[in-house]
């Protein structure tokens, strides 16, 4: 019995002394990177190893044991004086959270109100430094000219044509539009940086159809009837009042309209009616060319038939221009044949004249419909 008793106070002991010793362990001081952190009380929150019960217990000291009275030193408190402690060091803790939350609050505030100041800033040295730019490449081009030695200028020269013969070099086929601006724009005198800006002024302005393009295609509306109409066995209910299809529809059919409208004003020009087809028939190809946007989609047949809908339109009324025109000529003939012939001149006009309708007769024979230019040519010179 006094060997078990002798034991477990040596256990008790023990188990009394071990916070101590981790309460009495160094640890390496860490500098701290912001000045909200300097704190003391901190130092121990800063290490990236930190523990929370290595940390509490190095902050409170070991409870008191019941079996082991008389062995109570400085470093063992009671019950009391250890809850005591514990509400101390919870209300440090406290302290600290809501001070670091207030800082924390108080910095997300300045960068939320230093990010527009900080974008119109960089904005503004943006318009500064283009205006820099402009200023040195436009405006004082001539003064710099003035200050560059005449040395230099063909050591500039030397370096532009090895770097092009080094570009010919990399790139074995290029485009053909790109060929045809640098040699149209391109100078080999030029310096380089004058070179990209006319790269840049080809891109821009290859940008800019692609962006008018887009633009027309989204002008040219196309109703959601004639696309069901045109999608073969397929039908589809008419659109419910009040529903976006429906404005879809409406707007579609406007747009569809006022196309039409403009090809008749321009065929019923009664001033020149051989210049109103040939407005119509460019207005014509510009719609095909615009119908490639919508190519191998559900919209692609009922834009088609549209558009030979209104060359057809070109069509007959360039028939009916060339049966007036026949019927002119033959008229004429006619005037010329009764009582008295014409002179050698009229004859050879006339001739000429029936030469060129038999001629435009013979092209509308040819298929199509796009192809009226070369057609309305020979009938502006036959009238």
């Amino acid at each position: 019995m006094a060997s078990d008793l002798k034991a477990g106070r040596q256990r008790a002991t023990s188990n009394a002394t071990r916070p101590a010793h981790v309460r009495r362990k160094s640890r390496a001081v860490i500098q701290p990177k912001s000045t909200h952190t300097s704190d003391e009380f901190l130092q121990d929150f800063l290490d990236p190893t930190f523990d929370p019960a290595t940390f509490l217990n190095s902050a409170l000291p070991p409870l008191q044991q019941r079996s082991v009275p008389g062995r109570a030193g400085s470093d063992i408190a009671s019950l009391a004086e250890l809850s005591t402690q514990a509400q101390n060091l919870i209300s440090q803790l406290n302290a600290q959270t809501s001070r670091l939350s207030a800082t924390l609050t108080h910095l997300t505030d300045d960068i939320l109100r230093s990010g527009s100041r900080l974008a119109y800033e960089v904005e503004l040295l943006r318009g500064e430094t283009l205006g820099l730019q402009e200023t040195m490449n436009e405006t004082l081009q001539d003064d710099i000219k003035k200050f560059v030695p005449e040395g230099l200028h063909e050591a500039i020269e030397a370096k532009n044509a090895a770097a092009a013969a080094a570009k010919e070099d990399r790139s074995a086929a290029p485009s053909t539009t790109a060929a045809a601006f640098t040699s149209d724009a391109a100078n080999p005198d030029d310096p380089e940086f004058v070179k990209q800006l006319q790269t840049l002024t080809l891109v821009r302005s290859r940008l800019d159809s692609v962006i008018k393009t887009f633009g027309d295609a989204m002008e040219f509306v196309f109703p959601p009837s004639e696309v069901s109409v045109s999608s073969g066995f397929l039908s589809v209910s008419a659109p419910e009042p009040g529903s976006a299809q429906q404005s879809s529809e409406e707007k579609g059919k406007q747009v569809l309209k006022n196309i039409r409208n403009e090809i008749s004003e321009l065929l019923n020009n009664s001033d020149d009616p051989v210049q109103g087809i040939e407005k119509a028939a460019q207005r014509i190809e510009q719609l095909k060319e615009l119908s490639q946007v919508w190519k191998d989609t559900a919209e692609e047949k009922g834009r088609n038939r549209f558009i030979e809908g209104l060359a057809k339109m070109v069509e007959d009324k360039h028939r009916d221009l060339m049966k007036e025109m026949e019927q002119a000529t033959k008229d004429k003939g006619r005037m010329e044949s009764r009582p008295r012939k014409g002179s050698v001149t009229r004859d050879a006009a006339s001739s000429s004249s029936s030469v060129a309708a038999a001629a435009v007769v013979e092209d509308t024979k040819s298929p199509g419909g796009f192809g009226l230019i070369s057609q309305l040519h020979k009938l502006r010179g036959g009238l």
